[in-house]
């Protein structure tokens, strides 16, 4: 377990030691129009792929349009990342009846849901509370936070007051 967590570790390293503070991508980030964003290489719970998005001057991925949906979309669904799910940054609020991007709590807009989703499925107790990515359809499905999945972190070039980070 604690090897895990080395890993983490050194991956995050790796990862945010080409962060920059200028309006370019940071380093193993992939820029689409004002926004760049990293797909992970390893898999995480919801709650520590915020941390980790967070810790990098990022945050995880929010999607307010289509074409942005599609860009997505489009990054994950090649040969590498096929039918794999992403984390992405909206959460169920009041049990799922609501669903919010994690940062300023802005209800999420685009409806890109599987059929039938999001569920108010119960497992162990617990409601399907965090919104993933599923990149073989292309569809958000609503799943138990604590799983472990991919993830994509979102750095914006069009924010100009020195941090990256929203709210």
């Amino acid at each position: 377990m604690a090897s895990k967590y080395i890993f983490n570790y050194f991956v995050f390293m790796f990862y945010s030691e080409g962060l920059s503070t200028g309006r370019s991508c940071p380093q193993w980030y992939t820029r689409h129009m004002g926004t760049c964003y990293l797909v992970s290489k390893f898999k995480s719970s919801w709650f520590s792929a915020n941390k980790f998005c967070r810790q990098s001057n990022a945050h995880l991925v929010y999607v307010e349009t289509v074409r942005e949906h599609t860009i997505l979309n489009s990054m994950l669904h090649s040969d590498t990342h096929d039918n794999h799910r992403y984390w992405l940054g909206g959460r169920g609020v009041f049990n799922g009846r609501f669903w919010s991007w994690t940062f300023g709590n802005k209800l999420i807009t685009i409806d890109q849901w599987k059929t039938g989703e999001p569920s108010d499925e119960f497992i162990h107790n617990m409601h399907k509370n965090c919104l993933a990515l599923k990149s073989s359809h292309g569809v958000w499905i609503n799943e138990l936070c604590f799983q472990e999945f991919f993830f994509v972190c979102e750095y914006d070039l069009d924010v100009t007051s020195g941090s990256n980070l929203v709210g």
